[in-house]
């Protein structure tokens, strides 16, 4: 019997890829406009008037001997009046009318700081017998328990009305008075109180009225501004992190790799003039096409909301929920040493300072997660915040800008091999063997190793083979046949020769090597020439896998040598 030990087949694998290079410039410099824009903020004001006795009376201190009165009465054209009257002999007692409501009920915009107040009202002495002298006002502004002060110093001091008078008279002395930190929000509650001591003479049935009206507020009051002050394109996360950074530095333009890629935009809103309360202004989040450049003044653009459904539109494919805390990130942006007050991660208009407020000359930073949904290829896209009621914030110092992908899919092919070396073993011409990855080869079919291609080439690729059949490295250089027709096996019949099977994608076998007959076997390439052993018609970019089976028989005139073997090459090529 002959024997023929240990036949190595070696397997080498190379890849011929078809790449198509494009280089794609979109945009311009932003040009910085000379002399810049002055933005002056002012203080604005709003008069709160308290009329017609909408004001509630407490004894503060002191009584009266016969009777102490609180109430509204009707007071000819100056309508319903509060009148505080005690009958008594030297009584002094303190009556405290005042109201509770939050500024921003008394006028002030949500989201302002109240610096100052100047408060007024009028008064007449209604009753005055027996050498009283009256005393009127403490007006104050306190907060909303009435417990402690929320302005540096009285609004009114108090003062001796004089005597019985039929007209009302204004008290206005003090002028504007600073408000207290921590009563200065416009959605704080405060109280207005003014006091009244309608102190009675040495007579038990002297007599003393005081009436007031039209207690008045004056109130002076910041709006926060608004500077969109840096921005930075990062790539999507399935977190309140970002992913990489689309482009090195902030403040820069860039092209998206893909079309219809996610990605997330960080950006800084500056905050001047007054501190931005928790939840203090609602904005949302615009977008353009490009007309000419991404400029601060729009112009050519046409700015819509982004929603979920326009071409440039919130993405909600994450886990986080739109309004969780983003998370920070070394690469966020920054602007200059201001201090930066995280905020919220965002998948939809419309968005807040929900995590905190934003002190004056810090920023606010804000995640939105966008998606390309369909937008024009080779596109730019400018974006801005808005406030909610469709007025532009102050200033526009940047104004962030993104390319779609120009729609052209970058050229691709994918292949591999699982195993470069697959052994037969020993041969013998009385049972066909198979190769695989032991030493010893196999006595069955067996799966040697197996092939893996993809591409998305227009026309899908090509795979060949190339090698002489089984040969000896020893001088004469003696070979096993080549199975040249695809055949079944036949034992003691020198014979080499693949099959192969597929699975996924669309690639096919050629017709030679595709097992029908069933277990049949063919090689047909040489040293010199190459042979088609698959073929995908598209570029789907789907992955097929190829098994394939080598066979060998040999017959008892087969020249015997411990060191057949086949060197071949396998090269996919893409048909772009």
């Amino acid at each position: 019997m002959l024997s023929i030990n240990r036949v190595k087949n070696i397997i080498k694998k190379s890849l011929i890829i078809l790449a198509v290079f494009s280089w794609v410039f979109s945009g311009w410099f932003q040009v910085l406009n000379f002399p810049p824009k002055t933005n002056y903020v002012l203080a604005a004001q709003t008069v709160y008037t308290i009329s017609d006795g909408s004001l509630t009376a407490a004894t503060v201190s002191g009584g009266c001997d016969t009777s102490l009165t609180n109430t509204t009465a009707s007071d000819g054209a100056q309508g319903t009046v509060v009148t505080s009257t005690c009958i008594g002999r030297n009584d002094t007692p303190v009556v405290k009318w005042t109201k509770t409501l939050t500024w921003e009920s008394m006028g002030v915009p949500s989201g302002a700081t109240v610096t100052q107040v100047d408060g007024n009202f009028k008064y007449r002495v209604a009753q005055e017998t027996h050498s009283a002298v009256q005393a009127m006002g403490v007006m104050q502004l306190r907060d909303s328990g009435d417990s402690a002060a929320c302005a540096a110093s009285d609004l009114e001091a108090s003062f001796d009305p004089g005597a019985v008078n039929a007209n009302y008279t204004t008290r206005d002395t003090s002028g504007a008075i600073n408000v207290s930190a921590g009563c200065d929000t416009s959605a704080t509650s405060v109280t207005i109180r003014l006091d009244m001591t309608p102190k009675t003479g040495n007579n038990a049935s002297a007599t003393s009225e005081l009436r007031a009206d039209d207690v008045s507020l004056t109130i002076t009051y910041f709006l926060p501004t608004f500077e969109q002050s840096a921005y930075h394109f990062f790539n999507n996360a399935n977190s309140t992190d970002v992913g990489s950074e689309l482009t090195a530095n902030q403040d820069t333009p860039v092209t998206l790799a893909t079309t219809g890629d996610a990605f997330r935009m960080r950006l800084l809103l500056h905050v001047a003039t007054s501190q931005l309360t928790a939840s203090g202004q609602n904005f949302k989040l615009q977008f353009a096409e490009q007309s000419g450049t991404c400029d601060t003044s729009f112009s050519g653009e046409t700015y819509a909301d982004v929603t979920g459904a326009t071409v440039i539109a919130y993405s909600t494919a994450n886990t986080p929920a739109d309004g969780d805390n983003l998370t920070a990130n070394a690469e966020d942006p920054i602007h200059g040493g201001d201090t930066i007050v995280n905020q919220d991660y965002e998948e939809a208009n419309n968005f807040t300072n929900t995590v905190a407020a934003i002190p004056s000359g810090q920023d606010g930073k804000w995640d939105f997660s966008l998606i390309d949904n369909g937008a024009t290829a080779s596109t730019a896209y400018c974006f801005r915040v808005r406030k909610s009621d469709d007025t532009n914030i102050d200033t526009y110092t940047v104004i962030p800008q993104i390319t779609t992908d120009d729609g052209v899919s970058p050229p691709t092919l994918t292949f591999s091999v699982s195993d470069n070396d697959i052994f037969f073993g020993t041969l013998s011409s009385s049972a066909s063997q198979w190769a695989d990855n032991t030493a010893d080869g196999s006595t069955t079919a067996a799966v040697a190793h197996t092939l893996t291609a993809s591409t998305n080439a227009t026309n899908g690729y090509t795979i060949t083979v190339k090698g002489a059949t089984l040969t000896s490295t020893s001088t004469p250089g003696d070979t096993i046949t080549a199975m040249g027709t695809e055949a079944t096996l036949t034992t003691g019949q020198e014979e080499f020769g693949l099959r192969i099977t597929s699975s996924g994608g669309n690639g096919t076998v050629n017709t030679d090597y595709d097992n029908t007959p069933a277990n049949s076997y063919f090689y047909g390439a040489t040293a010199s020439t190459t042979d088609v052993i698959a073929t995908d018609a598209d570029g789907d970019d789907i992955s097929t896998t190829y098994s394939l089976y080598y066979a060998t028989d040999i017959a008892t005139t087969t020249e015997a040598h411990t060191d057949y073997q086949a060197t071949l090459t396998y090269v996919a090529t893409g048909n772009f």
